[in-house]
Protein backbone atom coordinates (compact mmCIF):
# COMPACT_ATOMS: atom_id res chain seq x y z
CA UNK A 1 0.00 0.00 0.00
CA UNK A 2 1.28 3.33 -0.92
CA UNK A 3 1.63 6.47 1.03
CA UNK A 4 -1.58 7.93 2.77
CA UNK A 5 -0.06 11.80 1.81
CA UNK A 6 0.37 12.58 -1.98
CA UNK A 7 2.46 15.03 -2.18
CA UNK A 8 0.87 16.89 -5.44
CA UNK A 9 -2.56 16.80 -3.71
CA UNK A 10 -2.80 20.68 -2.25
CA UNK A 11 -0.35 22.64 -2.62
CA UNK A 12 1.70 20.93 -5.44
CA UNK A 13 5.57 19.10 -4.69
CA UNK A 14 6.53 18.68 -1.41
CA UNK A 15 9.01 21.42 -0.88
CA UNK A 16 10.39 19.44 2.23
CA UNK A 17 11.34 16.89 0.17
CA UNK A 18 15.01 17.64 -1.39
CA UNK A 19 15.13 17.33 -5.32
CA UNK A 20 18.38 16.31 -6.98
CA UNK A 21 19.97 19.58 -8.91
CA UNK A 22 22.71 19.38 -11.88
CA UNK A 23 25.09 22.71 -11.88
CA UNK A 24 25.05 24.30 -15.32
CA UNK A 25 27.63 26.39 -14.58
CA UNK A 26 29.66 28.43 -11.57
CA UNK A 27 30.69 31.50 -11.82
CA UNK A 28 33.77 33.03 -9.37
CA UNK A 29 32.26 36.82 -8.45
CA UNK A 30 35.32 37.53 -5.98
CA UNK A 31 37.83 35.27 -4.55
CA UNK A 32 35.61 34.04 -1.90
CA UNK A 33 31.83 34.49 -3.86
CA UNK A 34 30.89 32.31 -6.36
CA UNK A 35 27.21 32.20 -8.32
CA UNK A 36 25.84 28.35 -8.98
CA UNK A 37 23.57 28.01 -11.79
CA UNK A 38 21.77 25.16 -11.56
CA UNK A 39 18.64 23.07 -13.71
CA UNK A 40 16.68 19.86 -12.15
CA UNK A 41 18.13 16.87 -13.31
CA UNK A 42 14.76 15.43 -14.08
CA UNK A 43 14.30 17.69 -16.88
CA UNK A 44 11.49 19.82 -14.76
CA UNK A 45 11.98 23.64 -15.94
CA UNK A 46 9.29 24.84 -13.55
CA UNK A 47 11.16 26.46 -10.94
CA UNK A 48 8.33 27.67 -8.69
CA UNK A 49 9.56 31.05 -6.85
CA UNK A 50 8.92 34.84 -6.24
CA UNK A 51 11.73 37.34 -5.01
CA UNK A 52 12.95 37.16 -1.33
CA UNK A 53 12.20 33.32 -1.20
CA UNK A 54 15.19 31.16 -0.53
CA UNK A 55 16.46 27.50 -1.09
CA UNK A 56 17.93 24.86 0.88
CA UNK A 57 20.85 23.54 -0.48
CA UNK A 58 22.24 19.95 0.41
CA UNK A 59 26.06 19.46 -0.35
CA UNK A 60 25.79 15.36 -0.03
CA UNK A 61 27.51 14.28 2.97
CA UNK A 62 28.41 17.24 4.09
CA UNK A 63 25.71 19.05 4.79
CA UNK A 64 22.62 21.19 4.04
CA UNK A 65 22.21 25.76 4.21
CA UNK A 66 19.70 28.43 3.47
CA UNK A 67 20.28 30.43 0.17
CA UNK A 68 18.57 33.08 -1.54
CA UNK A 69 17.30 32.77 -5.12
CA UNK A 70 19.10 34.99 -7.04
CA UNK A 71 17.58 34.28 -10.73
CA UNK A 72 14.86 35.66 -12.99
CA UNK A 73 11.44 33.84 -11.50
CA UNK A 74 10.12 33.28 -15.36
CA UNK A 75 13.51 31.73 -16.03
CA UNK A 76 14.25 28.15 -16.49
CA UNK A 77 17.30 27.64 -13.99
CA UNK A 78 17.86 28.87 -10.31
CA UNK A 79 21.00 30.96 -9.52
CA UNK A 80 22.40 31.05 -5.82
CA UNK A 81 25.20 33.57 -5.13
CA UNK A 82 26.94 32.47 -2.26
CA UNK A 83 30.58 33.54 0.23
CA UNK A 84 32.52 30.44 1.10
CA UNK A 85 32.20 31.03 4.64
CA UNK A 86 31.88 27.74 6.38
CA UNK A 87 31.72 23.46 5.53
CA UNK A 88 28.82 23.68 3.38
CA UNK A 89 29.81 26.77 1.66
CA UNK A 90 33.33 25.18 0.88
CA UNK A 91 31.55 22.01 -0.39
CA UNK A 92 29.30 24.22 -2.93
CA UNK A 93 31.95 26.22 -3.88
CA UNK A 94 34.00 23.40 -5.28
CA UNK A 95 30.50 22.19 -7.53
CA UNK A 96 31.55 22.44 -11.17
CA UNK A 97 29.38 21.45 -14.21
CA UNK A 98 27.52 18.21 -14.17
CA UNK A 99 28.36 18.13 -10.24
CA UNK A 100 24.84 17.45 -8.11
CA UNK A 101 23.48 18.99 -5.55
CA UNK A 102 19.88 18.40 -3.51
CA UNK A 103 17.92 21.38 -3.22
CA UNK A 104 14.35 21.62 -0.70
CA UNK A 105 12.06 24.93 -1.20
CA UNK A 106 11.45 27.51 -2.18
CA UNK A 107 10.60 28.88 1.14
CA UNK A 108 10.35 32.11 2.38
CA UNK A 109 7.90 35.32 2.51
CA UNK A 110 7.57 36.74 -0.85
CA UNK A 111 9.29 40.05 -0.84
CA UNK A 112 7.27 42.73 -2.11
CA UNK A 113 8.50 46.29 -2.49
CA UNK A 114 5.18 48.21 -2.70
CA UNK A 115 5.59 50.26 -5.50
CA UNK A 116 9.31 51.39 -5.06
CA UNK A 117 10.64 49.93 -8.30
CA UNK A 118 12.86 47.62 -6.73
CA UNK A 119 11.76 44.57 -7.63
CA UNK A 120 12.10 45.73 -11.37
CA UNK A 121 15.39 46.71 -10.66
CA UNK A 122 16.60 43.64 -9.07
CA UNK A 123 15.27 42.13 -12.03
CA UNK A 124 16.83 43.92 -14.34
CA UNK A 125 20.12 43.61 -12.31
CA UNK A 126 19.82 40.04 -12.62
CA UNK A 127 19.56 39.85 -16.70
CA UNK A 128 22.21 42.44 -17.38
CA UNK A 129 25.15 40.27 -19.00
CA UNK A 130 27.90 41.26 -16.51
CA UNK A 131 26.51 42.36 -13.46
CA UNK A 132 29.61 41.49 -11.33
CA UNK A 133 33.55 41.23 -12.83
CA UNK A 134 33.50 37.36 -12.42
CA UNK A 135 33.99 34.81 -14.78
CA UNK A 136 32.03 31.74 -15.55
CA UNK A 137 34.56 29.01 -14.64
CA UNK A 138 32.97 26.09 -15.26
Amino acid sequence: MGSPIDENAVTGPNPMLPKEFRVRRVRRETADTFTVEIEATNGDQTQTFAPGQFNMLYAFGVGEIAISICADPQGKSLMHTTRVVGTVTKALGKLRTGDTLGVRGPFGTIWNAGGTGACKSTSQWIERPAHGSGTWVS
